[in-house]
């Protein structure tokens, strides 16, 4: 057991990550991950929990919820010009508009090619 630097709870040594030589980090991961996520987008905890209950606990483009170990949170998503947050997205859509670079002009395009060379509509079992 370990006390967390931060939020000041003791917690058992599988919460917190540990260094390269083995030793726990002064912080646990649920306190990392906050910190981490407030410095890149400014975005605490609380907020990320409203706007999770917002969007009904879904992705705000294709409404996946998350169910496994590899992805467990959703991205917060924002404005790269801004900085203002848009929302929360799956780890699939979050990389598809950076790759489209938050262009609506290349979704819109992408979209139209999809429709133009699909001869019937084609759901995966993944959405």
């Amino acid at each position: 057991m370990q006390i967390c630097r931060i939020c000041r709870t003791e917690k058992p040594l599988g919460e917190f990550y540990f260094r390269k030589e083995g030793t726990p980090r002064r912080h646990c991961k649920s306190c990392q991950i906050e910190r981490q996520r407030y410095r890149k987008n400014g975005v605490c905890n609380a907020r990320y929990d409203e706007i999770l209950v917002q969007q009904s606990g879904a992705c705000a483009v294709c409404c996946c919820t998350l169910n496994s170990s590899r992805y467990s949170k959703l991205a917060v998503d924002h404005d790269h010009r801004t900085g203002k947050v848009r929302g929360l997205l799956c780890t699939n859509c979050n990389t598809a508009l950076g790759l489209m670079k938050d262009s609506p002009r290349r979704l819109r395009a992408a979209a139209a090619y999809l429709e133009k060379h699909s001869s019937k509509e084609i759901v995966s079992s993944g959405e």
